[in-house]
């Protein structure tokens, strides 16, 4: 609630922000308090959510922003031209703080229908060892594996586009499509993929499997240049997000002790923050030195060291 309405404010106070540091500071304080949404969200659905279905709960969440980000860029072009960037700010802020009204409305609603439901007697629960995020080696261990399986994976977005406009020629358009079929094969494939997966308990498996397709999608480049090339990498990547991502998360959640899943999904979602200051700088550096072939078979042999830390943890 707190992120929602926050948002809301900031972008109105952006829309009339008369110099670069008026600007500026309002990014400052979003970039502090805005990344609290996921961690907020995951320890929610820790909570509220029985251990078998958290994956396929994640997936609807990334089903909902996969949405978004689909619709976002043809709706915002729109407004832009049409009432310009002010009006922009404007509906961004109050779509904001309708979602904040709106999830207010959800939780009070919910919150008086478990007072008004008939009490449940519930067999006491297993008394947890509740220890701090760094401490718990297993998790840590699975952080790790998480930052270089994140590191590989998000050089997707970051190098693939520098590589696919310098290299071999294609200009925004193409990129822009590669892009949006990794959304639209999300948006349709995602939730019926990770329900089915979860009801035969084959959740392993399909980790190990996502982790090889990320690691795999970029071998078609070390080909000859080809649009094809592009569209089956574009293929591998989504399947491997598809299969590995919701359930990165839920694995996160599910080794997280109640008392303390919000410092614990905090920590995986650092983790993932560390990566996207890593992977562009890091990455783009590498290639700068030893060149994209080198940088693409690099990313096949850290996705298989994640995948060999996953086994070890799962």
């Amino acid at each position: 609630l707190f992120v929602f309405f926050l948002s809301g404010v900031l972008f109105i106070l952006w829309h009339g922000a008369p110099s670069f540091w008026s600007f500026f500071g309002p990014i400052l304080v979003a970039s502090a308090f805005g990344e609290a949404y996921p961690p907020a969200v995951t320890t929610a659905i820790g909570q509220y959510v029985p251990k078998h279905q958290t994956g396929r709960s994640i997936a609807l969440i990334r089903l909902a922003i996969n949405l978004g980000m689909t619709a976002a860029p043809a709706l915002g072009g729109f407004i832009a031209v049409s009432m310009g960037y002010g009006g922009l700010f404007w509906i961004d802020g109050v779509t904001c703080l309708l979602a904040a009204v709106y999830l207010a409305a959800v939780s009070w609603n919910g919150r008086k229908r478990i007072k008004e439901a008939p009490e449940i007697v519930e067999l006491p629960e297993k008394e947890e060892t509740v220890v701090a995020p760094f401490r718990n080696g297993q998790y840590m261990i699975y952080l790790l594996a998480t930052l270089i399986m994140s590191f590989a994976f998000m050089q997707w977005f970051y190098s693939v586009p520098v590589f696919i406009k310098d290299e071999w020629g294609y200009d925004e358009r193409y990129i822009g499509v590669l892009m949006a079929l990794n959304c639209v094969l999300i948006v349709l494939i995602e939730m019926p993929a990770i329900h089915a997966i979860e009801k035969k308990l084959l959740v392993k498996k399909f980790v190990i499997l996502g982790l090889a397709l990320i690691g795999l999608c970029y071998l078609p480049f070390l080909l000859r240049g080809a649009l094809v090339w592009c569209v089956v990498s574009a293929l591998l990547f989504s399947l491997g997000e598809i299969f590995y991502l919701p359930f990165n998360n839920s694995i996160a959640i599910n080794m997280s002790p109640a008392k303390r899943r919000g410092d614990y999904m905090a920590w995986y979602w650092m983790t993932w923050s560390m990566s996207k200051i890593l992977a562009p700088t890091i990455g783009l550096g590498f290639i700068g030195l030893f060149g994209y072939e080198s940088f693409w078979v690099l990313l096949g042999l850290l996705t298989g060291v994640s995948l060999w830390m996953h086994v070890k943890v799962l």
